[in-house]
């Protein structure tokens, strides 16, 4: 069965991207010993590519616009790619529009798309994604219709995969008309950098237990002593106690820290979303009925101000 990897090696997000790919490779059962990469790129392409555990066979890079770009310029090098190498499950991330790619990319070959997807079984005759629904409150198996199966696959939350040098076939494919004939113009916006909580190793997250924006500003010396990112629950967000890129949670960033150190969160579900990926999660809330210490491997029943104070005062 052919599998192609689709990313955007123009994004910061790259390698992040390349992480919850082989993440995804991983966790599911999926039919393959080899996979392509197709790989979306402006001017200049990387000089070495992500490693992944199946070997590459062809690397496909499709040369995006100077100027920016909208998803119709995308989907044309995208089937291009498709019919120049067929592939029966091609797979994106969450980031850089992907789950939009994916969908749009299975009505115009005639396949199928599912989003969010953490793991998949796929043979050559059957798809099935793994993916929670409702909220996070139910796990669904979904059977996707014929191929091609686009699958995007649920953001990992941290880190990045390593880089290599690959042997295989390399060649590209540009777009022959630079802009669909009803784009009249184009408002660029500066290039957003990729959010700090998604590669840190250790996170503070910070609820609404912290009680106002300058008790969390007081929090910010802690973080840097534990070399932490500071992320917040939504209600901390909402309030504007801190910009919005450091809330956590389903609509938020997700993360995946070797430690977590939760306080004064309670403990909603789309909040432990964004959490729920750390390997080691420290909980501090004073009720002890907080659904936060259910996922949590440490649980602290105190105030968090003053486990917090006296925490700081230990690494002094």
């Amino acid at each position: 069965m052919n599998v192609t990897l689709i990313l955007d090696a123009a994004a910061p997000s790259f390698l992040t991207q390349a992480q919850d790919l082989r993440a995804f490779l991983r966790a599911g059962d999926i039919g393959a010993e080899s996979c392509a990469l197709w790989l979306f790129f402006r001017t200049q392409k990387p000089g070495r590519l992500p490693a992944f555990d199946l070997p590459v066979r062809q690397v496909i890079w499709l040369r995006l616009p100077d100027e920016p770009d909208v998803a119709e310029q995308r989907l044309v090098l995208l089937e291009q790619a498709w019919q120049a190498d067929p592939a029966q499950l091609l797979l994106f991330t969450d980031r850089a529009a992907g789950a939009e790619l994916a969908a749009r990319l299975a009505y115009r070959l005639n396949g199928s798309a599912c989003a969010g997807v953490e793991r998949g079984r796929v043979s050559a005759q059957v798809c099935e994604a793994d993916k929670t629904v409702y909220a996070n409150n139910m796990d669904a198996t979904l059977a996707p219709g014929p191929a091609p199966w686009c699958l995007s696959v649920m953001r990992t939350g941290g880190g990045s995969v390593a880089v290599s040098s690959h042997d295989a076939p390399q060649w590209e494919i540009s777009l022959t008309e630079p802009r669909p004939g009803w784009l009249v113009a184009i408002d660029e916006e500066a290039p957003q950098t990729e959010n700090a909580l998604l590669r840190a190793d250790r996170v503070l997250a910070i609820g609404q237990g912290v009680g106002s924006a300058e008790s969390l500003q007081h929090l910010q010396p802690l973080a840097e002593r534990l070399r932490a990112e500071i992320g917040v629950s939504r209600p901390v967000a909402m309030n504007h106690w801190c910009g919005m890129e450091k809330m956590l949670g389903m609509s938020g960033a997700v993360v995946a820290p070797e430690i977590c150190i939760v306080a004064g969160a309670s403990g909603a579900a789309a909040f432990e979303e964004g959490i729920r990926r750390s390997r080691f999660i420290v909980a501090i809330n004073r009720d002890p009925e907080a659904a936060v210490f259910a996922g949590a491997d440490v649980s602290i029943v105190d105030d968090m101000h003053a486990v917090l104070d006296g925490l700081a005062q230990y690494l002094e």
